[in-house]
């Protein structure tokens, strides 16, 4: 109840005292856009109406290729390679594919926990956790950007977006997860981390 009362205390302030006016409407529009209100439409939120209805149009199952390419162009959706690669991929393979998409990256999640489990020391264990965490958090505020759950904020779908940085990134913490996996774990030597 205590951190209700400070959210709800922090919130105004926040949003008129930090956030800059691009940024608050931003927000205005996810908000407008939850309400079903279509002012934003063709301003601010544009790219976040596009998204949306190129991922309801994919159905439970897509559409073939030439399809979705004619939905998607004639969609108008902007950064379709970068920000808004899930409305893509929705559109293709429908909802099927949406759930496989989040399904890998559940997957690369949980695989990141495992490791974590038998890594050889606390600061390994975190570090795996860490990166993990931070690979599913950025599928989790791509896809709700995508699908209207959140304000657009150009956070790129791991491994499925277009752009070196981010995937040169992704690899680089996919190869740290690689490197404490294969290492064995030490027998016999207390975890720091083990107050028993």
């Amino acid at each position: 109840m205590p951190v209700l009362v400070g959210v709800a205390l922090f919130a105004p302030v926040a949003y008129f005292g930090v956030l800059r006016p691009y940024q608050r409407a931003r927000i205005d529009a996810i908000v407008a856009q939850v309400k079903g209100d279509t002012r934003f439409e063709r301003d601010i939120g544009f790219q976040g109406w596009r998204a949306m209805r190129l991922v309801g149009a994919g159905g439970l199952t897509g559409h073939e290729s030439d399809h979705a390419r004619a939905l998607i162009r004639h969609n108008a959706l902007p950064e379709e390679h970068n920000d808004m690669v899930f409305a893509v991929v929705a559109c293709r393979y429908g909802l099927v594919g949406g759930i496989g998409v989040l399904m890998l990256h559940g997957i690369l999640g949980a695989s990141a926990l495992a490791t974590g489990l038998f890594a050889r020391d606390g600061f390994t264990k975190l570090t795996v956790v860490g990166i993990g965490a931070l690979l599913f958090a950025q599928t989790c505020v791509n896809v709700g950007m995508t699908i209207g759950l959140l304000p657009i904020t150009g956070v790129t779908l791991p491994f499925v977006s277009y752009g070196g940085s981010s995937l040169v990134a992704s690899w680089i913490l996919i190869g740290l997860l690689v490197a404490i996996g294969v290492r064995p774990p030490l027998g016999g030597e207390k975890d720091p981390f083990d107050v028993s």
